[in-house]
């Protein structure tokens, strides 16, 4: 199944905008306005008929709570153009950084993910944590489950220096890939991996 991870956006009303995102590296990320950069991320990857399931992790605050419904009118909108069902599952956490609670949050992902799983996650919005607990959630799903891919990891970023406010969408899913790459090095005691690292990125 196609499975969507993201944090619900605490940002409050007047903050979160619509944007227009402009893809870099990915240009299959085009779309609309949206609140949420994970909707770009929808579309690009569901077809006519999928039944796609979106885990988002949100805190318990009232802005939350109202982007999230916010949220999932956005997702609703994209799957009806595309002909394609949704379920929308929130894990709801308190607003909360230490350890213990970051690692619960980390388990509840973790239980999310099936063999067979095509994964996708929004790193945009969350805590400083979050972007780190999420891509571990999917490494987690990709070593230990089967016939599981990471297939799109995107952020989207608001530029705040300008008048504009230029919003871009990045795919930032070859750096998962390149975490994995050094995994793998490590495991198998490459003598030399800091050059096999610049080949790849064709240095």
């Amino acid at each position: 199944m196609k499975k969507f991870f993201l944090v619900t956006s605490h940002l409050p009303e007047d903050k979160l905008v619509e944007h227009s995102y402009e893809p870099v590296d990915n240009a299959n990320l085009v779309y609309g306005n949206v609140h949420f950069p994970i909707v770009p991320l929808i579309n690009a990857h569901v077809k006519n008929g999928d039944a796609i399931k979106v885990v988002t992790v949100t805190y318990d605050t009232p802005n939350c709570h109202r982007n999230l419904k916010l949220l999932e009118s956005e997702i609703s909108q994209v799957c009806a153009e595309n002909n394609a069902t949704y379920e929308l599952e929130s894990i709801e956490v308190p607003f909360d950084d230490s350890i213990k609670a970051i690692l619960n949050v980390y388990q509840q992902l973790i239980t999310r993910v099936e063999d067979g799983d095509d994964l996708y996650a929004d790193i945009t919005y969350g805590s400083k944590p979050m972007p780190i607990v999420l891509t571990m959630a999917l490494q987690y799903a990709y070593r230990i489950k089967e016939n599981v891919s990471i297939e799109c990891v995107i952020y989207g970023q608001i530029s705040h220096h300008k008048e504009t406010q230029d919003a871009k969408i990045y795919d930032v899913t070859a750096l998962v890939q390149l975490d994995e790459i050094v995994n793998l090095m490590a495991e198998g005691r490459v003598a030399d991996p800091a050059t096999v690292i610049n080949l790849l990125l064709g240095d």
